[in-house]
C-alpha cells in the first residue's frame, strides 16, 4: 500500500463531498465512508480556506469503544488514537486504505499551503512555513539544508511563532546553533515583504 506522506505537510489532504448538483465543496466539514475488512469507517475532514484543519477516522459500529483516531494537520498520517483497542499502526493502515479509496474515487484533494518562504546564503538553503490550525496557536517550521554534496537537512519547530526555536523535528543538532540563523531569515523575510510581524509573532504572508 502506498503511503501518502508529505514532508513538513507541504500538501493538505482534504476530502470533497458531492452534493446533489455534483459540485465539490472545498472548505468546511466533509466526510467519506468506506469499508475495510467488512467494517464501515468514515473519514471526517475539517478545513478552513487559509488554515490547516484536521481529519478524523471513526469506525461506524456504534460501540462505545469504537475507533476514533486523528490526523492533526491533514498530512496523511494518523497522529493519535483517541479511543478504541487499535494500535497507531493499525489505525494508520485503515486510514491509508480510506485515503486511497477516496483518491481513486475523486474525493480527495491535495491543497498546497501558501504560507511558505524560501531563501538561501552561501552555506544553507532555508525555508519557513507558517501553520494556522483551526484550534490552538499558530506555529512555524524552520528547515535548513546544507549546500554541499550529501548535505544534511534539519527541521525545527517554533511552537508559538514568536521567533524562538523550541524543538528539533529532523536531525541531531543543538537548537542554539541555529537560533541566530532563524532570526536572520525572519528579518530577511520581513525585508523582502514575504513575512510579517504582528506584536511578538512572525507569520509568512499569505500568497
Amino acid at each position: 500500500m502506498n503511503r501518502m506522506r508529505y514532508l513538513a505537510a507541504i500538501c493538505i489532504l482534504c476530502l470533497f463531498v458531492y452534493c446533489s448538483s455534483s459540485q465539490k465543496m472545498s472548505y468546511g466539514m466533509k466526510h467519506y465512508i468506506f469499508d475495510y475488512n467488512n467494517q464501515a469507517y468514515t473519514i471526517y475532514s475539517y478545513t478552513l480556506q487559509d488554515k490547516v484543519g484536521y481529519n478524523l477516522l471513526i469506525s461506524n459500529d456504534g460501540k462505545q469503544d469504537r475507533l476514533k483516531a486523528k490526523d492533526l494537520n491533514q498530512d496523511g498520517v494518523i497522529d493519535t488514537v483517541i479511543t478504541g483497542a487499535f494500535s497507531l499502526a493499525e489505525a494508520e493502515q485503515i486510514y491509508q486504505f480510506g485515503l486511497e479509496k477516496a483518491q481513486s474515487n475523486g474525493n480527495l484533494e491535495n491543497r498546497e499551503i501558501t504560507r511558505w518562504y524560501e531563501t538561501e546564503d552561501p552555506d544553507y538553503k532555508y525555508s519557513v512555513q507558517t501553520y494556522l490550525p483551526m484550534f490552538g496557536e499558530a506555529y512555524n517550521n524552520f528547515a535548513v539544508t546544507e549546500k554541499k554534496p550529501f548535505g544534511k537537512t534539519f527541521l525545527f519547530k517554533d511552537l508559538m511563532a514568536d521567533g524562538s526555536l523550541d524543538s528539533v523535528i529532523i536531525g541531531k543538532t543543538v537548537i542554539a546553533s541555529f537560533q541566530p540563523l532563524y532570526e536572520n531569515v525572519l528579518q530577511k523575510g520581513i525585508n523582502d515583504k514575504k513575512l510579517e510581524k504582528q506584536d511578538t509573532y512572525y507569520y509568512v504572508s499569505l500568497r
